[in-house]
């Protein structure tokens, strides 16, 4: 399809750049570690990665100065963790790919995970998201993963 490139680099990481006519860019990275790589001893901690990875990083000395960084460009961000992947999603005007790729790296490669304080908060912030989630529809989606993964949850 025209407009559309994948390629992987030298250091294993795969690029897939779609052109189009528009003045923003984003910049999608997937880390692969999600739910479904975790186990008993280890349940919670690709959301727990998730979220530190917004503690600020080696050149951003916290969440504060890297979200003030990114909307000075014009973007914003978000992290998500999903069964296979953690995402971090980058949007910036198409002019700042740079700045981006700079953001990108400094998140993924020398984030800054706090300590036993900051730890013990975003654990607590885990367990309210996960309490505020609990439908019927979730805790079927649970039952269900416990069923698939052959594992106990709880």
């Amino acid at each position: 399809m025209r407009g559309i490139y994948n390629f992987k680099l030298d250091n294993g990481l795969e690029v897939l750049f779609i052109k189009k006519k528009i003045n923003r860019i984003l910049i999608k990275t997937r880390v692969k570690y999600g739910y479904f790589f975790e186990n008993n001893k280890n349940i919670g901690l690709a959301h727990l990665l998730e979220h530190c990875l917004k503690f600020g990083t080696k050149n951003f000395n916290n969440e504060d100065s890297l979200d003030r960084y990114i909307e000075m460009l014009g973007g914003n961000y978000s992290l998500t963790t999903t069964d296979y992947f953690i995402d971090l999603d980058l949007e910036l005007p198409k002019n700042k790919l740079k700045e981006g790729l700079n953001i990108i790296k400094e998140v993924i490669f020398y984030p800054k995970f706090g300590n036993d304080k900051v730890f013990k908060k975003e654990k607590e912030v885990i367990l309210e998201e996960l309490t505020k989630r609990a439908t019927i529809y979730s805790l079927l989606e649970f039952v269900e993963r416990q069923a698939f993964f052959k594992k106990k949850l709880l």
